[in-house]
């Protein structure tokens, strides 16, 4: 039987994320990033910290380029030096931000 593999393109960089919840925007910056997942940092020093399992949404992208929204789950934290790392699951499309 054949077998497909779907490989998803991987963005590497520098990109803003802004998550929103309850206490405000907490801005990261991604590492990299593809349909299915991303690994932003954030400096400790302007932390919001978050634990394997929450449910995060916000937007991707800076307001000069086309911003889209995001649901994921964070699946890993890593802390190194002074950054804290977040991997995240994507629990749905990335979606143009409708105010746009």
């Amino acid at each position: 039987a054949l077998r497909y593999s779907r490989v998803a393109t991987r963005f590497v960089g520098s990109v803003p994320v802004f998550i929103h919840d309850d206490e405000g925007v907490h801005p990261f910056e991604t590492l990299n990033y593809n349909e299915f997942g991303l690994l932003i940092h954030t400096l400790k020093s302007r932390e919001k910290r978050f634990e394997v399992g929450d449910i995060i949404e916000g937007v991707i992208g800076s307001v000069d380029v086309q911003q889209v929204t995001f649901k994921g789950e964070v699946v890993r934290t890593q802390r190194k030096n002074d950054d804290l790392f977040y991997g995240v699951k994507m629990l749905g499309p990335l979606l143009p931000k409708a105010d746009q």
